[in-house]
């Protein structure tokens, strides 16, 4: 299903969503690859996912329609399965997470976006409660806005480069987003193949852009924190290896497995246990190095 609303690119209709999701007053936040693409790499996918309150689900739906946009019913799409469909191969956009509704938006070329909408504590109930407006200065140590001019500038191959001269939409910072990613691994590493493959793909497309070890690609980011650090500094040491061929690339999943289950081993030892989303709250107790 596709709406009459359309769009020239996937930064227009990004901030178009993000206005609508503003003046309904709901919290919102982008996340997925196109998040990747503001401070990262930009892989030019059709899909865009915003973050919201769990409780705002159905508030965002009746804005979004009021806007012009048609929610998907379709029992058949693609969309309420993890796994896009094999048709896909190793594509990186094959795996998805299940939305809690989704919106199929036409362009002004091509197939069209993919708009979903993910509930907060199933990706990020680590993070506080998601805001309004301009962010406050403690949120800055975990998000900034998608035309920020501190935001690695554009590059062919590289990330897009700040959104100029439209309206800003809250996205994570690669450190929040690559913390987010590591414990979504160890929730989901045994249980959710294909979501952990998607967040495993995610990862190692921010250690082959070398945006951490040392640090992040600019001043106003960094690693991540504690213990999660020093989880992904192992990860790294286990996964990197020199070239992408195929072999290497099973090999490299199944080095980064062993990693990912020996934190989350550590984690469940701590009292934190990765298939509890609230868990991640409880204060830290033990070690890990």
């Amino acid at each position: 299903m596709s709406t009459d609303v359309s769009y020239p690119g996937v930064k227009a209709v990004a901030t178009a969503i993000g206005q609508v999701l503003n003046r309904a007053k709901i919290p919102n936040l982008l996340f997925g690859w196109t998040a990747l693409a503001v401070i990262l790499v930009d892989f030019g996918f059709p899909d865009i996912d915003f973050i919201i309150p769990d409780k705002e689900v159905s508030h965002a739906i009746k804005a979004l329609t009021k806007a012009g946009y048609k929610l998907c019913t379709s029992p058949d799409c693609s969309e309420r399965d993890e796994d896009r469909g094999a048709h896909l191969g190793k594509a990186l956009n094959r795996f998805h997470p299940v939305p809690a509704a989704h919106f199929h938006i036409s362009a002004a070329a091509g197939p069209g976006y993919v708009l979903s909408l993910l509930k907060k504590d199933d990706i990020i109930p680590h993070l506080p409660n998601l805001k309004l407006g301009l962010p406050e200065r403690k949120e800055y140590e975990h998000l900034t806005l998608s035309n920020d001019p501190r935001l690695p500038p554009r590059a062919e191959g590289g990330p897009s480069g700040p959104w100029y001269r439209l309206d800003p939409v809250r996205v994570l910072l690669a450190r929040t987003l690559t913390e987010a990613l590591l414990l979504l691994r160890c929730r989901h590493i045994d249980t959710r193949p294909a979501l952990d493959n998607l967040w495993c793909d995610m990862l190692w497309e921010i250690m082959k852009a070398n945006l951490l070890i040392t640090g992040f690609s600019h001043e106003f980011d960094h690693p991540p924190k504690g213990y999660l650090y020093l989880f992904w500094r192992n990860y790294i040491i286990a996964t990197r290896i020199a070239d992408t061929t195929p072999e290497n690339s099973v090999a490299r999943k199944q080095k980064s497995d062993a990693e990912v289950r020996q934190f989350r081993a550590y984690l469940i030892a701590d009292g934190k246990d990765p298939s509890d989303k609230y868990s991640w709250l409880r204060k830290k107790t033990g070690n890990y190095a």
